[in-house]
């Protein structure tokens, strides 16, 4: 689970990034979600 974790703040530190996801591809089973909801309006 850390390396879930680990790449999704990887993730969220891209430049205009406000959302990202982790997608298992066989399943599409999403992993992992987070959300930075300061960037929105």
């Amino acid at each position: 689970m850390a390396a879930i974790d680990t790449a999704l703040k990887d993730a969220m530190n891209i430049e205009g990034a406000i959302g990202v996801a982790l997608v298992d591809y066989s399943s599409g089973m999403t992993l992992g979600w987070p959300v930075d909801r300061r960037n929105w309006t």
